[in-house]
């Protein structure tokens, strides 16, 4: 069953929008309903919190003035006895002040838990996704293929020659290394793909919904850059590489990996610098 934060994360800033608007409208009838012997202070303080947290801070602070506004309306509707115009409008103001406060701690919160989140999925040198980043999406595209049946691949990448580069040009050229590999691969993915870099010199690729013949040609295109990139920098190094597309689903997500890892494991082993293709059609 899917949960309200997975429903309103999944949304747009305008079906947000409507939703905090609508929802800030039914509170208001509601408040009227009760009369004014009956609280529903903390009633408002909901579609403002939804348009912070899933929206932005405009949207939060347009949300805090719609909800001010409705609540000075139902006042005025049930009839509230105030000796002056100045308290409705001080109640306002107060109101307004309340809710924007709660908007800019919200959406200050949200953008940190975000990039704390990012962070976690990130390798620190590279940038691209890390092992634990690239596992929840690859989890994802294990369920996608589960429920629609579409195949999906993994290409498994390992640089050869590695440590030369470290051993005779140093340490800072193997991570300027390793960085441009990245970035020439990642420029040249769809946005549905996502590479990461496993730890060392070993990266993963999973390209979504693809077969054998569209990752050929998908990752013939990613290898073609990665050699000239190679060839400009003068550096000693190719790749070996395992290519794998699942026709039928593995055990699970892991066994994935590790059926491209022993493709990858069996080129390094015998000629190196090569690409090795296969359609995994489950256990022989």
């Amino acid at each position: 069953m899917i949960s309200i934060d997975d429903y309103l994360s999944g949304k747009s800033f305008q079906t947000i929008a409507v939703i905090a608007g609508g929802f800030t409208l039914v509170i208001g009838l509601v408040d009227v309903m009760m009369g004014p012997k009956i609280s529903t202070t903390i009633l408002y303080f909901l579609p403002v919190s939804i348009a912070a947290w899933y929206g932005n801070r405009f949207l939060g602070v347009a949300t805090a003035f719609v909800a001010a506004s409705v609540w000075l309306l139902t006042d005025i509707f049930s009839e509230q006895e105030h000796f002056h115009l100045a308290i409705y409008i001080w109640n306002t103001f107060m109101r307004v002040g309340i809710f924007v406060y709660v908007t800019i701690i919200l959406t200050k919160l949200c953008k940190t838990l975000k990039d704390e989140e990012v962070a976690a999925d990130t390798d620190e040198l590279t940038g691209i996704l890390n092992t634990r980043g690239f596992n929840e999406r690859l989890a994802e595209e294990y369920a996608r293929s589960t429920r629609s049946k579409k195949p999906f691949s993994l290409a498994f990448i390992d640089i050869d020659n590695f440590k030369e580069v470290n051993d005779t040009l140093g340490h800072a050229m193997g991570d300027y290394l390793l960085k441009e590999v990245s970035t020439t691969v990642n420029a040249n993915l769809r946005k549905t793909d996502h590479i990461a870099r496993l730890g060392g010199d070993e990266f993963v690729i999973l390209f979504s919904e693809t077969n054998e013949h569209i990752v050929t040609a998908a990752f013939t295109h990613v290898y073609d850059h990665l050699m000239e990139l190679v060839h400009i920098n003068k550096w000693p190094v190719s790749f070996s590489v395992g290519v794998v597309s699942f026709d039928v689903l593995p055990d699970s997500p892991s066994h994935a990996i590790k059926i491209a890892d022993e493709i990858m494991y069996s080129v390094k082993k015998s000629t190196k610098n090569n690409v090795v293709y296969k359609t995994w059609q489950g256990e022989d």
